[in-house]
């Protein structure tokens, strides 16, 4: 019996070296694994229900282990179309800055069966960020779009914060349409949240987002 528990221990061994590691074989875990994961990214929050409103509110994490933050958003649309716009909540207060604070710029490009084209916007020194410029579909199936946003500096009350981003998705008229983004809040707030609204006044649907923080390295 000494002789088989020797070699059972030996054999357990061998496994969990990195050299011998058979990635075929199976392997059972009972402790904790620990270990430095600076550097990789982890899910803060995730909603797979969506919702609509007039506006959509998604808190930003104000831990101080992130280096920056992602905010993916899928299947959005809008009641009537539009373009959309954002704007950030001080943590301080809880409540959301207003004008002269939000400067942004985006770039757009088009295309549809008959025509395609590009252009530019920007809003400067502003009461909110615009995100998009060439309005938002209609369709929940044929329209929705993916938005998608990294945040720096929300984090802390030294730095001012900027975020950059892209979409992916179509237009109200079935256009397809591709655009970048950014923006920098002109104030050192703390963000504590995310409001996307659209200028139409149109409800804005979604099918819902995951949220991330990038650990510090």
């Amino acid at each position: 019996m000494g002789l088989i528990w020797m070699e059972e221990k030996l054999m357990a061994l061998s496994k969990i070296q990195a050299e011998s590691m058979n990635l075929a074989d199976t392997y059972a875990f009972t402790g904790t694994i620990t270990g430095d994961n600076a550097g990789s990214m982890e899910l803060i929050a995730s909603d797979t229900s969506g919702g609509n409103g007039a506006s959509i509110e998604i808190d930003l994490s104000t831990n101080t282990k992130y280096f920056s933050q992602k905010l993916i958003i899928w299947g959005m649309y809008h009641s009537s179309g539009g373009d959309l716009y954002a704007s950030a909540r001080n943590d301080a207060d809880d409540a959301y800055l207003g004008s002269g604070y939000y400067t942004s710029i985006l770039d757009y490009a088009y295309g549809n069966s008959s025509s395609n084209g590009a252009g530019t916007a920007k809003i400067w020194n502003g009461d909110s960020f615009r995100i998009g410029g060439y309005n938002v579909g209609d369709h929940v199936t044929d329209e929705d779009n993916v938005w998608e946003f990294d945040f720096y500096d929300s984090i802390g009350t030294s730095k001012k914060m900027k975020y950059i981003g892209r979409r992916v998705g179509n237009s109200t008229d079935a256009t397809m349409v591709v655009e970048s983004y950014s923006g920098r809040l002109l104030h050192t707030a703390q963000v504590n949240r995310w409001k996307l609204e659209s200028n139409s006044g149109a409800t804005i649907y979604y099918a819902g987002y995951q949220h991330y923080g990038l650990l510090k390295a």
